[in-house]
Protein backbone atom coordinates (compact mmCIF):
# COMPACT_ATOMS: atom_id res chain seq x y z
CA UNK A 1 0.00 0.00 0.00
CA UNK A 2 1.73 3.43 -0.94
CA UNK A 3 0.41 6.21 0.87
CA UNK A 4 1.28 9.48 -0.92
CA UNK A 5 0.47 12.30 1.28
CA UNK A 6 0.63 11.05 4.93
CA UNK A 7 -0.64 14.35 6.23
CA UNK A 8 -4.31 13.92 4.47
CA UNK A 9 -4.85 10.30 5.88
CA UNK A 10 -3.22 9.16 8.76
CA UNK A 11 -3.70 5.46 9.70
CA UNK A 12 -2.10 5.10 13.04
CA UNK A 13 -5.89 6.69 14.49
CA UNK A 14 -7.47 4.30 12.92
CA UNK A 15 -5.75 1.10 13.82
CA UNK A 16 -5.88 2.13 17.14
CA UNK A 17 -9.53 2.09 17.13
CA UNK A 18 -9.21 -1.40 15.85
CA UNK A 19 -7.34 -2.40 19.15
CA UNK A 20 -9.47 -0.70 21.49
CA UNK A 21 -12.44 -2.56 20.50
CA UNK A 22 -11.43 -5.89 20.96
CA UNK A 23 -10.52 -5.03 24.14
CA UNK A 24 -14.00 -2.84 25.27
CA UNK A 25 -15.71 -6.14 24.17
CA UNK A 26 -13.81 -8.28 25.99
CA UNK A 27 -14.11 -6.51 29.20
CA UNK A 28 -17.49 -6.06 28.84
CA UNK A 29 -17.92 -10.07 28.50
CA UNK A 30 -15.47 -10.51 31.18
CA UNK A 31 -17.58 -8.75 33.94
CA UNK A 32 -20.55 -10.53 32.69
CA UNK A 33 -18.50 -14.06 33.01
CA UNK A 34 -17.41 -12.54 36.45
CA UNK A 35 -20.98 -12.31 37.82
CA UNK A 36 -22.02 -15.68 35.97
CA UNK A 37 -19.46 -17.41 37.93
CA UNK A 38 -20.45 -15.36 41.67
CA UNK A 39 -23.89 -16.71 40.56
CA UNK A 40 -23.39 -20.16 40.39
CA UNK A 41 -20.87 -20.33 43.58
CA UNK A 42 -23.73 -18.93 45.47
CA UNK A 43 -26.11 -21.54 44.21
CA UNK A 44 -23.70 -24.13 44.36
CA UNK A 45 -23.39 -23.39 48.40
CA UNK A 46 -26.54 -23.51 48.91
CA UNK A 47 -27.87 -26.47 46.63
CA UNK A 48 -26.87 -30.07 46.71
CA UNK A 49 -24.46 -30.99 43.96
CA UNK A 50 -25.94 -33.10 41.23
CA UNK A 51 -24.15 -35.94 40.22
CA UNK A 52 -24.62 -37.79 37.39
CA UNK A 53 -23.41 -42.02 37.70
CA UNK A 54 -22.44 -43.15 34.45
CA UNK A 55 -24.00 -45.85 32.29
CA UNK A 56 -23.00 -49.33 33.09
CA UNK A 57 -23.42 -50.60 29.89
CA UNK A 58 -22.43 -48.36 27.50
CA UNK A 59 -23.19 -50.43 24.15
CA UNK A 60 -26.63 -50.77 25.67
CA UNK A 61 -27.34 -46.70 25.55
CA UNK A 62 -25.56 -46.54 22.00
CA UNK A 63 -27.59 -49.50 20.62
CA UNK A 64 -31.25 -47.67 22.27
CA UNK A 65 -30.00 -44.74 20.06
CA UNK A 66 -29.09 -46.19 17.03
CA UNK A 67 -32.77 -48.48 17.33
CA UNK A 68 -34.40 -44.82 17.72
CA UNK A 69 -32.54 -43.05 15.39
CA UNK A 70 -34.04 -45.58 12.86
CA UNK A 71 -36.90 -46.25 14.30
CA UNK A 72 -38.29 -42.44 15.42
CA UNK A 73 -41.72 -43.90 15.48
CA UNK A 74 -40.53 -45.87 18.92
CA UNK A 75 -39.23 -42.89 21.25
CA UNK A 76 -41.84 -41.75 23.52
CA UNK A 77 -44.24 -38.60 22.76
CA UNK A 78 -43.99 -35.75 25.36
CA UNK A 79 -47.08 -33.96 25.20
CA UNK A 80 -46.52 -29.82 26.37
CA UNK A 81 -49.12 -28.32 28.31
Amino acid sequence: MTLIDMNVWDPNARLGDLQLMPMASWMNHEEFRAAEIRRLMIKEQNEPLMIKREPSDPMALISTHNLLANSPQLAPRYISD
